[in-house]
Parts: C-alpha cells; sequence; structure tokens
C-alpha cells in the first residue's frame, strides 16, 4: 500500500531541481508541486538570468554533461561543483543521480574546495540516492535531516517569520492611498543622508517596518521555543570562536560610493602630537553627528576625528602601548612581562586586559568584536586625543581607508559619552580630601 503523505509542508524557500534531463526529474517535480511546495528547474548549462535565491533544497543529478565520462575524478564533479557555486544558501544538497555511490558527496567537496571558487559552499547538511525514489520515502528523509538540526531548523523558521511579515509590510505599503506618503518619505530619506546612502538607508528603514510584522504568530513561537533550547546548548570547546554574528551586530559595510559619516572607523597613520608610542594609534571614528553632515544648508568644512588603538595580546605586550601609559591598571604588568611568551603569559595578560576594560577612565571608550585585516580584537578610543580635521582634504586622502561603521544602538552610545566627557566642568582640587 503506498505511504500518503497529510501533514502540511512547513520547510520556507524553494527546491530546486538541476539535472540536464528534464524527463527524469518532471514526475518527481510534479509531486513537490501537488504538496504546495514551490519548485525551480534548472539544466546547469544555460545562463542565469538572475542569481537563484531562497533556494532552502537542491536536488541536484552529478552527470550534468556527455563528456564529463564515467571515471568519478575531479573533472567529472567539477559541473556539479560549478553549479554550487551559483546559489546561496543555506541549503540541503540531496544528490540523484544514477550512478549515486557512497563516497561522491565528500569528492564532491572536495572538489568545489580545490577550484577555490569565489562563494563559499553554502550547504548545512547532504544526504544521497540512486533515481527514482518513493516520493513519500523521500519526503521522510529530508524532513528528517531537518529534525534533527536545531540551527537549521531556526534558520528555516526565522526565514518563514520574514517572508510572512514582508508579505504583510508590502501589502500594506502598496495601497494607493500611500503612494505620495512614499514618495515623500523617500525624498526625506535623500534630504537627510544624500544619494549616495540613499539605498542602504531606505532598506535599513524597510526592515525595520517589516520586524514590526513579526512579533506574533505560530511561527513566531516557534521560533521561540527553538532559541530557548539553542540558549541552553553547552557551548563545546576551550574557548569561543570568532565573534562573526557580534562582528556584525555590531558594524556594517557601507558602499564605497557612500560619503564620510557619523561613525565611520578608518585606519590612520598615528596620532598628531604624541612624541610616545605613536605608532599604536592606528583608528580613528568620525564623532561629527549626523545631523551636522547630512544638512546641505550647513555645508560643514571639517570633521571631528577621535583616535584611538587596538587592544589585543600582541599589542598591549608592547612597553610604549598607549593603554599602559595611561591605564592604572597595568601597574602590574611588569610581573607578567617577565614570563616568557606562551598560554600562561597570554592568559594572565589578557585577564589583566579584561578587568581594565570593565573599568575604564571616562576618557575611554571601548568596542569590541572589532575586524581588521582578518583578526578579531578590541579597540579603545581616547577622548583627549580628537582633533578637527578638513573635510575635503580627509575625504581624499582617506576614504580608501575606511574599515567600516559604528552601528546603532553603539554609536549612539559612544557619542553621548564623548559629549558628557566633553562638556564637564572641572572642580577645584580644595573641595576634596587629598
Amino acid at each position: 500500500m503506498t505511504k500518503t503523505i497529510t501533514e502540511k509542508w512547513t520547510f520556507p524557500g524553494k527546491v530546486l531541481f538541476v539535472d540536464n534531463k528534464f524527463d527524469e526529474v518532471k514526475e518527481l517535480m510534479r509531486e513537490f508541486t501537488e504538496k504546495g511546495i514551490s519548485v525551480q528547474y534548472w539544466n546547469g548549462k544555460t545562463e542565469l538570468m538572475s542569481p537563484m535565491s531562497n533556494v532552502r533544497i537542491i536536488i541536484l543529478d552529478l552527470k550534468l554533461t556527455a563528456d564529463q565520462g564515467d571515471e568519478k575524478n575531479e573533472a567529472y564533479f567539477f559541473p556539479a561543483a560549478e553549479v554550487l557555486s551559483k546559489i546561496t544558501g543555506p541549503y540541503l544538497l540531496i544528490i540523484l543521480s544514477t550512478d549515486y555511490e557512497e563516497g561522491d558527496i565528500p569528492k564532491l567537496k572536495k572538489t568545489y574546495k580545490e577550484y577555490n571558487f569565489s562563494t563559499p559552499l553554502y550547504s548545512i547538511e547532504e544526504f544521497g540516492l540512486e533515481k527514482y525514489p518513493d516520493f513519500p520515502t523521500f519526503y521522510d528523509r529530508i524532513k528528517n535531516v531537518f529534525d534533527r538540526s536545531d540551527i537549521f531548523k531556526m534558520i528555516l523558521a526565522w526565514g518563514r517569520l520574514m517572508d510572512l511579515a514582508k508579505d504583510k509590510a508590502l501589502g500594506d505599503l502598496t495601497k494607493e492611498e500611500l503612494q505620495n506618503e512614499i514618495h515623500a518619505f523617500v525624498k526625506s530619506i535623500a534630504e537627510d543622508v544624500g544619494e549616495e546612502s540613499l539605498s542602504r538607508e531606505f532598506v535599513t528603514n524597510m526592515i525595520r517596518f517589516v520586524s514590526r510584522y513579526m512579533n506574533t504568530g505560530v511561527e513566531f513561537l516557534e521560533l521561540t521555543e527553538l532559541l530557548k533550547k539553542l540558549n541552553n546548548v553547552q557551548i563545546s570547546g576551550k574557548s569561543f570562536p570568532d565573534p562573526i554574528l557580534q562582528h556584525l551586530h555590531m558594524y556594517y559595510f557601507p558602499e564605497k560610493t557612500e560619503k564620510i559619516w557619523t561613525g565611520d572607523i578608518f585606519r590612520i597613520h598615528g596620532a598628531r602630537g604624541l612624541t610616545e608610542g605613536k605608532d599604536h594609534w592606528k583608528y580613528g571614528i568620525i564623532l561629527t553627528p549626523a545631523c551636522d553632515i547630512a544638512q546641505p544648508t550647513k555645508a560643514i568644512d571639517t570633521l571631528l576625528l577621535c583616535e584611538g588603538f587596538p587592544l589585543d595580546y600582541h599589542s598591549i605586550c608592547q612597553l610604549d602601548h598607549p593603554f599602559r601609559k595611561l591605564n592604572k591598571s597595568f601597574k602590574v604588568a611588569p610581573d607578567i612581562d617577565r614570563l616568557p611568551d606562551g598560554d600562561e603569559k597570554e592568559k594572565r595578560m589578557m585577564k589583566l586586559l579584561k578587568d581594565s576594560m570593565n573599568n575604564l577612565p571616562k576618557k575611554f571608550y571601548s568596542l569590541l568584536n572589532f575586524k581588521d585585516n582578518s583578526k578579531y580584537f578590541g579597540l579603545c578610543f581616547d577622548f583627549q586625543h580628537v582633533s578637527f580635521v578638513d573635510k575635503s582634504d580627509f575625504e581624499a586622502k582617506n576614504k580608501e581607508n575606511r574599515i567600516c561603521r559604528l552601528d546603532s544602538p553603539f554609536i549612539e552610545d559612544l557619542l553621548q559619552k564623548y559629549g558628557a566627557y566633553s562638556t564637564r566642568l572641572g572642580v577645584p582640587g580644595v573641595n576634596s580630601f587629598g
């Protein structure tokens, strides 16, 4: 008796079939379509008119050309690897091939790595089958893969929630009575940030609108339960991995055409006026308020630049590092400096750095999870090292040195702390105990 599928398909996104012989997959595609599943087909050879997007399952044949032969060498797997380089993820990769055998998937992944395609392999999980599978059995195999990966389930739940919220938001925005308001909205953004940054700022606002439709419903409750489960998972390993998501949360990367803006962080070449530790002052952040930069009527000629230095193990081991000179916590550092290089010295030095950053003098502002030259470390800006630089000259000489832009709410916090420090009133010592 043939098994039937009665449950609702809950996987968001599309199922993409890649096979040079449409007749061999059309029946399976029909079964997916009849279950209300979005299906897309590509023969793997014709040029894509636009990038493949929102693909969450790829069903891929290994034999995509007539001349790739039967010997399973690098040339045999190259056509399938090239297909995967053109599809962004994340996705479940299913090999469906008449000559599939164990070991094909590792060989495919090895070929992908060796050809060094410009995009990473976005596959989260993989399995393979010989053609032609029974659909209910095939469906169960897919479902089991999704069910055993909480992270994949979290990504998919987030995708479903985003799709539903996006439809609701766009539905409201396309109402005829809002057309004039949308024109006015776009114009107001352009007046604030200029046409160079118009697209980025528009997208930022649209994402904010969409997020307001994402806090109710079954999908939101499902995501809530998954996040609670992930939160209780013990992280394995001796240390945390690189803070990739934390970095993306705090910083973003403006287009090169965008003008200099509040929160832009640059590489600079030594702080002006310093005789010691000059080489450590490698970074600068723009503190000029966005409202001053945005208003064309003000036509500002200068930018307020605050200078800072890196906070990492190799930097603070150097005796002329500014943090050691200016922070009293490092008065015990000579004891650590006498230790030979190694794990113990690094452990004690980083603990000292962490303790110091948790108790910074008010003239310092630290930022974590910063990334430059593929390395993650902290930054420390000194509110006593600020200067006005000529806007045109600085932009001409330094725009290529822009690393990233500090995002909200971190930039607002930094500006608030700087404002409080720079406008404080000094009090004579006569009003304090000696």
